[in-house]
């Protein structure tokens, strides 16, 4: 099997830039040729680079990977917040079992700063669904799981308010809130509304049901 060098240090071979690499894949819209989503340390942007364009040197530590892509979400590049925000909602579905929970912590507060101010339906799209990502790991009490939650009910966002709706009446009898009892009243029929677009109404009537044994 090849080796591959995510989440290590380089150095492009034909510049002096340095950064970090983040993902390996190929697209069609590269003719599937693979490269390296690759961080910049001093400009802040992702570009897409072939790894015979790259010397690579050391591992980085996972704390140092989530970190960048905080910084890398913030971007004032809009397709690096898309590849940021893509790459990070993987991570926090696969590498947090182990990950620092300060840490997290603080990476989750600059998520929600940037879904509030995201302009980028893919972008937006990626950071919502990485958060509850961390919120389904359940590394967090239950209490603050509903702080959580409760505070999420207060954003105008199409994405948030979508989650919630399968979070909330999934779970709405333990979590024992006036809040989100409220929130779950105000807006369960547009949720069914929504699921029906999508799913079908025969589908959704039998999801639903459940809820009302």
């Amino acid at each position: 099997m090849k080796e591959t060098f995510i989440g290590h240090k380089i150095k492009l071979l034909n510049s002096e830039k340095t950064g970090i690499t983040l993902e390996l894949n190929s697209w069609s819209s590269e003719n599937m040729v693979e490269k390296y989503s690759v961080s910049f340390d001093r400009e802040n942007i992702i570009e897409r680079i072939t790894e015979n364009d790259i010397s690579f040197g050391e591992k980085v530590s996972k704390n140092d990977f989530f970190k960048r892509l905080i910084i890398d979400i913030q971007s004032s590049e809009e397709k690096t917040r898309e590849f940021a925000s893509a790459i990070l909602c993987d991570f926090l579905e696969f590498d947090i079992v182990d990950f620092d929970l300060m840490i997290l912590n603080v990476g989750i507060e600059k998520i929600i700063e940037q879904i509030t101010v995201e302009k980028n339906i893919n972008a937006e799209h990626k950071l919502v669904e990485g958060l509850f990502e961390f919120i389904w790991h359940k590394k967090i009490s239950t209490k603050a799981e509903i702080e959580l939650l409760e505070r999420l009910t207060e954003l105008d966002k199409y994405y948030i308010w979508s989650y919630l709706g399968d979070e909330i009446m999934e779970d709405i009898k333990s979590y024992n809130s006036e809040k989100l009892n409220q929130y779950y009243s105000k807006n369960i029929e547009k949720w069914k509304e929504k699921d029906i677009q999508m799913y079908g109404k025969e589908k959704m009537a039998e999801y639903y049901n459940k809820f009302n044994e």
